[in-house]
């Protein structure tokens, strides 16, 4: 607090403690915001939001209309550090195989979203497939990909049916009537809707890629589109079940690991984010302070303030640095946080899941070497602990304890 107080131009601590355990200061600068705060009436003070981390008698108001006449001009500085985001973890996969030349197109489904445009724009072609094959492409039974694209398509149309009317429903691209209820000028709206891709071409390659429902992975070409494992010509170290299992383990352990490395990642940039925050907020105050400009200070603000508020960034950085502050404070929703940290522990327990459905693969044979392999390992740790307690209790008996003499003449010179 030292070096704060000498750049403010602060005088020093010389009266003895008060009841907070604070100091109370001589300086000119500070008694005198105690006389102007003391002759003010009482008034309403509203917070610009500014001061988030800090207690509330640091809140300040940069649009205060009263300003007091020794006020001098004042710049506040701004805060640089971008706030940190949550960037998703992107799930690996691995090359397994490769499409069949006599792909069942029907047997495939694909990932698209629905992409809205709210706004003024050029009007687009009026390019619309037809009614029949939207709606067989939408409600097709092709798995619960092409169902999320029916759902998502069903609820774009029934927004745009209540926007427009019963009319314009296929066509979003068509303006609002010109006798707007308000009087303005309306705005068009305009909706892009895409239907499932066709199916993969032969040839194409296929990976695997991991999930935490089951079957608990999908084999997927590079435009994301789902085969069925009938349609896919593995590769020779993924002939089996038991081998895309296998690799299915390491891409759920490789997952996991990913996910919460960026976990611990973002935790330690949410505490440098409010670290440098506290700071910049008692530069605001200090700034406030400085220039006189009293009329911005909150009413509980007093001579003692600056030191409590300088004493409570210090041990809030401390706190956070140990873990004692909410990693998700004020740089994500607590809900949000806590739906990571579960989705790290599923990854893990579909790994061990898929560990299970290996073992009961197996055959009885293949059981009891697994068994015996286990039983070899066990051994081994055993003996070799037996042999370290051994070469300890050996150490110890081939070097003479230490005797400590009780006079210097004890000790016989040679």
């Amino acid at each position: 607090m030292g070096s704060s107080a000498s750049l403010m131009g602060l005088a020093p601590v010389t009266s003895p403690s008060g009841p907070r355990g604070l100091s109370e200061s001589t300086s000119p600068k500070l008694m005198s915001i105690k006389d102007v705060h003391a002759e003010k009436p009482h008034r309403q003070f509203n917070s610009d939001g500014s001061i988030q981390l800090l207690p509330e008698f640091c809140q300040i108001n940069i649009y205060a209309p009263d300003p007091t006449p020794e006020a001098e001009h004042m710049e506040f500085p701004p805060f640089e550090m971008p706030q940190p985001i949550w960037e998703p973890v992107l799930i690996p996969s691995q090359l397994v195989g490769k499409v069949k030349t006599d792909l069942a197109s029907s047997r495939s489904s694909g990932y698209r979203l629905v992409v809205e445009k709210l706004g003024p724009g050029p009007e687009p072609e009026p390019e619309l497939e037809p009614e029949s094959t939207a709606q067989s492409s939408s409600l097709s039974p092709s798995g619960p990909s092409s169902l999320a694209s029916a759902l998502s398509t069903v609820s774009c149309s029934q927004q745009q049916q209540s926007l427009h009317g019963p009319d314009e429903q296929q066509h979003g691209d068509q303006p609002q009537p010109e006798e707007s209820p308000t009087g303005s000028n309306p705005i068009p709206t305009f909706a892009k809707l895409v239907i499932d891709p066709p199916g993969p071409c032969p040839g194409q390659d296929v990976h695997i890629r991991p999930k935490v429902t089951f079957p608990f992975y999908d084999l997927v070409t590079d435009d994301e589109v789902i085969v069925s494992s009938v349609d896919v010509e593995f590769l020779e170290t993924a002939t089996d079940q038991i081998d895309r299992l296998r690799i299915l383990i390491e891409l759920l352990e490789k997952w996991g690991a990913a996910h919460a490395l960026r976990l611990s990642t973002f935790r330690v940039q949410a505490q440098s984010w409010r670290r440098d925050r506290r700071l910049w907020e008692l530069q605001m105050l200090q700034e406030v302070v400085s220039t006189r400009n009293l009329h911005m200070l909150h009413p509980g603000f007093t001579f003692q303030s600056l030191v409590a508020a300088s004493r409570f960034a210090e041990q809030e950085t401390r706190n956070d640095r140990r873990g004692a502050v909410e990693p998700w404070l004020l740089v994500m929703d607590e809900m949000e946080w806590n739906g990571l940290q579960a989705h790290t522990l599923r990854i893990r327990k579909t790994a061990d899941t898929v560990k299970k459905g290996i073992y009961d693969l197996l055959s009885e044979d293949d059981k009891l070497l697994a068994k015996n392999r286990v039983l070899v390992k066990e051994v081994r740790l055993l003996e070799m602990e037996k042999w370290r307690a051994s070469f300890s209790r050996t150490l110890s008996l081939s070097i003479p304890p230490f005797a400590h003499h009780a006079k210097k003449g004890d000790i016989e010179l040679g």
